[in-house]
C-alpha cells in the first residue's frame, strides 16, 4: 500500500523569534535560511500486528527554507506577511524492498517545480499559512500543496508562545489533530523546549520540539501521529513519526525504524565488560574502507579488529568527496551518523557503517559507475567507561550519581523502572545480580504517552532537553538487591584521525593493494592428470576419455588392438570458447590446441560402419580446458553404441603433460599480483594459451582464475593485454600460494582397459 504524501499528520514543531520579551512568534530577518533533514516513517495498521511492518515506508528529505519579505512588508521584513521559500534539494523513499531517490534522476514538470521551489505566505503574528504556491511556471497537482503546507509548518511556531516554563495553550486544530496542547517545558538563553499532546478518538498526536529563541527557526523536532477510520474499527490505522533537524546536525536523526512489533525481551544483562582501551591499529587495521551499494542505499564501511562493540568508541566520518581516475568528481555527498555492529558477512569481526547520501536532483549513477573511491576524514574518539552500583532502599527506590551521570530506580506494579541519564553522548549498559531475570523495554527518558511504542519514544530524544536519558521498564517478580550500571563516555577530542579512502567495487578491483574476490578456475572438478584418466560414458552407451586439451593433443585411442589410422573425413567442429571458468555445451576449452577437425585415434567396425576415436568438445558441465577422445561413427553421426559386448580399449600418448613449479612464485606481501613479462606471457597471447601453460593454485591446491580490469569474466580468446591492469600486472582472483607451469615430457605411455558395452534396452509395455 503506497501513500502519496510527505508528512501526513506531520506537525513539526515550530519555532519563533521573540516579538517581545515574553512572547515568541515567527519573525526571521530577511534572507535568513535554514537547511533541514527530515525523516518520516509511515506504517499502516496496528503496531502489535506483525503484518503492519511489511508495509512500512520511510521518506528522507533535504530542503532549504529561506525567509523573504512579503509584498506589503517593510524593508526589514516586518509590518506585513512573510514569504517563506522552500527549495527541495533531495529525497529518498524506502517502500518495502523498493528504493526511490532523486539522485537517480527525475524528469518533467516535477523536477522543474522542485528546482524553482515553492512559496508560502505566512502571517507571522498568528503563524497561519495563508497560501502555498509554486515559485516557477511548472504545473503542480493541487494535492501536492497540502503536503507542502505541512512541511512548511515544520519550520516555525504555529501560534504565539509565552516564554515561561509551564505555560500552556491549546490549539483547536493542529495538522488535522484537534485539541492539541502546547507546553513550554524548559527555557535556556537561546532555546525554547515544547511538548505537544492531544487528539480525540480518531486522531492523536504526541511530540517534542526545541526552538531557536533568537530568530525563531525550528532547531529539532519529533512528532508521532495516529489516524483511525472510526473509534470502534481498528482495521485501518496510520501511524507516522517525523524527525527534523538541521542538515549539519552531528547526531542521529531517525523516526520509527521498527521491523517487528515491540516485544518484551530479556534485559537482565545489557552490558559489555570493561576491557583495555583498543590500540589505533586495532581500530584501523586496514588503510582503506569500502563503499558498498546496498538495496536501501550506499554505505561507507570501516573494518575493525575483533573488538567488543561498546569498547570500540565513537567513530566519525566527515567531509566525504568522490574521486575517479582523473581526480575529484563534482558530486555533493553527506554522511549520516556511523553505527558499529558485528561483521555478519565475511568482512571483519566488527565494522562501522555510515550511510552516504547524494543530495541532488540529477542522475549521478554514471558518476558512481566510474568512481574509484570516496575520501573522507575518519576520527576515533575512545570510550572511557565507568561503573555505578545502584542499591535500592526498603521501598525499592534508589539513586546514584557519578561524574555527571545519574541512575535512579523506581518500583512499579510489575517490577522496576531504571532512569539513566548523563552528559550529551553518554550511553548505558546494566547488569542485574546473578540469577535474577527480567523482561523489559527501553523508552526515552521523556517517554511520552503510553500509546507510543519504544522506538517511537526513543526518537523523541532528538528534541529533548536531556538527549542521553533513557527509561528501562523491567518486568520482574521482585526488586533486585542491586543493579550495576555502565556509563560509556567518549573523549571530547579524537585520539586518531585519518584521511581514508573508501573504495568502490571498481576501485577495489583496480587497487593493487586489495585482494580480488576469490574465483576458482574450474567451476567443477579440474581435469584429471593422465595417470588418473579412465574410460567414461558406458552407462549411457558412450565411450570417451576426458583429458586436458594439451594432453588430448598428444594422445590417441583405439578398440580391439586395431592400429591408429590417419585423420578422418568427419567435418570440422564449430567452436566458440566459453568464458574462463565456465563450461558450455558444444564449446571447446583450450581451442587453440585443438586441430581443425576430429583426429582419428583408431578404428573398429560396427557392422558396415567404421568406428573411430575423435577429439571432440567437452560434455555439458565439464570444466574448461577439457577435451574428449570420443568413440563415434566414421561419418560422425553416431556417438552411442549397444550390443558391442566386451572389448579392449587402448589409450596411447606420445608425451605426458605435467605441472611443475614455475621459476617465478607469488610475492609474500601481494601474492595476487603477477608480472606477465616474468612468466614470458606476451600481450597478444590468448587466455586459452595461457591456461595451457600456467596455473595459479591457492593454499588448498585449487586453481584460481584471473580477474579482469572491467570486472567481466575472461574468455579463452581474450588476450593477456586485455587482462593486464593499469599497474602493469595480472591480478589473480584470490590468494595464490604457488604458480605452476605445464611441461611436456616426451615418452610413450600406453594404457589398456577392458570395457563392456550395454545391451539394447527392451521397450516395456504400458500398463
Amino acid at each position: 500500500m503506497t501513500y502519496q504524501h510527505l508528512g501526513l499528520g506531520l506537525i513539526l514543531a515550530a519555532s519563533g523569534a521573540m516579538a517581545s520579551a515574553e512572547t515568541m512568534t515567527f519573525s526571521p530577518a530577511d534572507g535568513t535560511e535554514r537547511t533541514y533533514r527530515m525523516v518520516t516513517s509511515v506504517r499502516p495498521g496496528d503496531p502489535d500486528d506483525p503484518d503492519a511492518y511489511g508495509d512500512m515506508q520511510q521518506v528522507t528529505t533535504l530542503s532549504r527554507m529561506r525567509a523573504l519579505p512579503g509584498d506589503d512588508g517593510d524593508a526589514d521584513g516586518t509590518g506585513g506577511d512573510l514569504t517563506l521559500r522552500m527549495r527541495p534539494l533531495w529525497l529518498k523513499a524506502l517502500n518495502g524492498g523498493d528504493t526511490f531517490t532523486t539522485s537517480d534522476g527525475i524528469r518533467g514538470s516535477l523536477r522543474q517545480a522542485m528546482e524553482a521551489g515553492f512559496d508560502a505566505t505566512i502571517d507571522p503574528a498568528t503563524g497561519r499559512i495563508e497560501d502555498v504556491s509554486a515559485s516557477g511556471d511548472a504545473e503542480v497537482p493541487a494535492g501536492v500543496f497540502q503536503g507542502l503546507k505541512q512541511q512548511f509548518a515544520a519550520s516555525f511556531v504555529p501560534a504565539p508562545i509565552e516564554l515561561e516554563e509551564g505555560w500552556r495553550t491549546t490549539l483547536p486544530l493542529f495538522a488535522g489533530t484537534p485539541a492539541v496542547s502546547v507546553t513550554v517545558t524548559e527555557l535556556t538563553e537561546d532555546r525554547v523546549f515544547l511538548r505537544y499532546e492531544g487528539g480525540d478518538e480518531l486522531a492523536r498526536l504526541a511530540g517534542v520540539a526545541v526552538m531557536d529563541r533568537d530568530e525563531g527557526w525550528t532547531e529539532r523536532a519529533v512528532f508521532t501521529t495516529e489516524i483511525r477510520t472510526s473509534p470502534e474499527d481498528d482495521a485501518f490505522r496510520l501511524r507516522e513519526t517525523t524527525a527534523i533537524a538541521p542538515a549539519d546536525y552531528p547526531g542521529r536523526v531517525h523516526a520509527d525504524g521498527s521491523t517487528r512489533p515491540p516485544e518484551w525481551r530479556d534485559l537482565s544483562r545489557v552490558m559489555s565488560p570493561i576491557l583495555p582501551l583498543p590500540t589505533e591499529d586495532e581500530v584501523f587495521p586496514r588503510d582503506t574502507g569500502k563503499l558498498m551499494d546496498q538495496s536501501d542505499g550506499r554505505i561507507l564501511r570501516v573494518e575493525h579488529a575483533d573488538l567488543s562493540g561498546a569498547n570500540i568508541g565513537r567513530i566519525t566520518i566527515e567531509t566525504p568527496r568522490l574521486f575517479g581516475d582523473d581526480g575529484a568528481l563534482d558530486v555533493p555527498l553527506l554522511t549520516e551518523v556511523p553505527f558499529s555492529h558485528p561483521g555478519w558477512e565475511q568482512d571483519a569481526p566488527w565494522v562501522t557503517d555510515a550511510r552516504l547520501d547524494v543530495p541532488v536532483m540529477n542522475d549521478i549513477r554514471r558518476d558512481f559507475a566510474r568512481a574509484t573511491d570516496v575520501r573522507a576524514q575518519v576520527s576515533w574518539y575512545p570510550v572511557a567507561p565507568f561503573l555505578m552500583t545502584l542499591t535500592p532502599d526498603g521501598d525499592g527506590h534508589g539513586e546514584v550519581t557519578r561524574d555527571g551521570a545519574t541512575a535512579r530506580m523506581i518500583p512499579t506494579a510489575d517490577g522496576v523502572e531504571l532512569m539513566l541519564s548523563g552528559k550529551p553522548g553518554d550511553t548505558f549498559g546494566w547488569r542485574l545480580p546473578e540469577g535474577v531475570a527480567a523482561q523489559g523495554k527501553i523508552y526515552a527518558g521523556d517517554r511520552g504517552p503510553d500509546w507510543l511504542t519504544p522506538t517511537e519514544s526513543l526518537a523523541r530524544r532528538l528534541a529533548s532537553p536531556d538527549q542521553s536519558a533513557i527509561r528501562v521498564v523491567l518486568r520482574m517478580d521482585e526488586v533486585p538487591d542491586s543493579v550495576t550500571v555502565r556509563v560509556n563516555r567518549h573523549a571530547t577530542a579524537p585520539a586518531a584521525t585519518r584521511r581514508m579512502r573508501f573504495l568502490t567495487e571498481r576501485g577495489r578491483r583496480l587497487d593493487p593493494g586489495t585482494v580480488p574476490a576469490t574465483r576458482k578456475l574450474f567451476r567443477t572438478a579440474p581435469p584429471r592428470p593422465l595417470s588418473e584418466v579412465a574410460p567414461e560414458g558406458l552407462d549411457s552407451a558412450a565411450l570417451y576419455f576426458r583429458l586436458e586439451a594439451r594432453q588430448a593433443a598428444a594422445c590417441t585411442a583405439h578398440l580391439d588392438g586395431i592400429a591408429p589410422q590417419g585423420a578422418t573425413d568427419a567435418p570440422p567442429m564449430d567452436e566458440t570458447p566459453p568464458a574462463e571458468g565456465q563450461a558450455t555445451a558444444g564449446a571447446g576449452a583450450g581451442a587453440e590446441a585443438a586441430p581443425a577437425g576430429p583426429r582419428a585415434a583408431g578404428t573398429a567396425t560396427d557392422g558396415a560402419q567404421s568406428l573411430v576415436f575423435a577429439e571432440t568438445p567437452p560434455e555439458p558441465g565439464d570444466p574448461d580446458g577439457v577435451r574428449l577422445l570420443r568413440l563415434r561413427s566414421q561419418d560422425g553421426t553416431r556417438t552411442h553404441f549397444y550390443e558391442l559386448g566386451t572389448r579392449q580399449v587402448t589409450l596411447s600418448c606420445d608425451a605426458t603433460i605435467a605441472w611443475t613449479a614455475a621459476d617465478v612464485q607469488p610475492k609474500a606481501d601481494r601474492p595476487w599480483l603477477v608480472d606477465p613479462a616474468a612468466l614470458d606471457l606476451s600481450p597478444d597471447m590468448t587466455i586459452g594459451t595461457l591456461r595451457q601453460q600456467v596455473r595459479f593454485l591457492d593454499g588448498a591446491g585449487d586453481a584460481l582464475a584471473l580477474a579482469a580490469p572491467d570486472g567481466r569474466h575472461l574468455s579463452l580468446r581474450d588476450t593477456v593485454g586485455r587482462a593486464t591492469f593499469p599497474d602493469g600486472t595480472l591480478h589473480v582472483a584470490g590468494r595464490p600460494a604457488e604458480i605452476l607451469r605445464a611441461v611436456s615430457r616426451p615418452g610413450p605411455v600406453t594404457r589398456s582397459y577392458t570395457v563392456t558395452f550395454p545391451d539394447l534396452p527392451v521397450p516395456q509395455e504400458a500398463p
